[in-house]
């Protein structure tokens, strides 16, 4: 759900950044254009932030230091990005979400800053990078038993593989399929609710 730049219209920061990322695969919600349901939103995210801040002390500092800034109508975030500096949401999306499934959602946009993903992107294609680094937080997530929402990028296939070792092997499987000798090890499960934890 790689990470960088503020999109336009978000102001510049110091230095050059890419645009943050969509938590891919995941169809948008109905709109929440009441601003007393943007308000309900807004308030379900503060409290999920607390929640996951005293429920999981590893992710506490950096899911209560990173400012969470609601996105409306912005391309570049459908459901929730991260820019490495702060946490964006789209509160029509969000709107929609379990209160586990938000907290699922915090903490994987959190572990993107943890992991550096956005710094150690390099110069890797941003898409295939992004849902490189989805795969590996996502199952980590899964395993401590968060929830996330309805498909997002998750397979077992990618189990105690890195980020750079997921893109690797995806970029394998593009071009074997765009040669026509398809996929050297079985194509990515795209959904969340087919692994739960036990």
């Amino acid at each position: 759900m790689a990470t960088s730049s503020r999109a336009e219209g978000q102001g510049k920061a110091k230095g050059t950044r890419r645009a943050p990322r969509p938590v891919d695969g995941i169809a948008a919600a109905p709109s929440v254009t009441d601003p007393p349901d943007r308000v309900r939103v807004a308030q379900r995210v503060l409290r999920a932030r607390i929640r996951l801040a005293l429920s999981h002390p590893f992710l506490a500092t950096s899911v209560m230091r990173l400012p969470v800034r609601e996105v409306v109508k912005v391309p570049w975030c459908r459901t929730a990005a991260t820019d490495g500096y702060h946490l964006f949401y789209n509160p029509d999306w969000m709107g929609g979400l379990t209160d586990a499934e938000l907290r699922g959602v915090l903490a994987h946009e959190v572990l993107h800053v943890l992991f550096s993903h956005s710094e150690r992107r390099t110069e890797r294609e941003p898409r295939p990078w992004n849902i490189a680094c989805d795969f590996a937080i996502n199952l980590l997530l899964i395993d401590q038993g968060f929830r996330l929402p309805e498909g997002g990028m998750i397979s077992r296939e990618f189990a105690g593989m890195t980020a750079e070792e997921i893109y690797a092997l995806l970029a394998t499987q593009a071009r074997d399929a765009a040669k026509g000798k398809g996929a050297s090890r079985g194509a990515p499960i795209r959904t969340g609710p087919a692994i739960r934890r036990p």
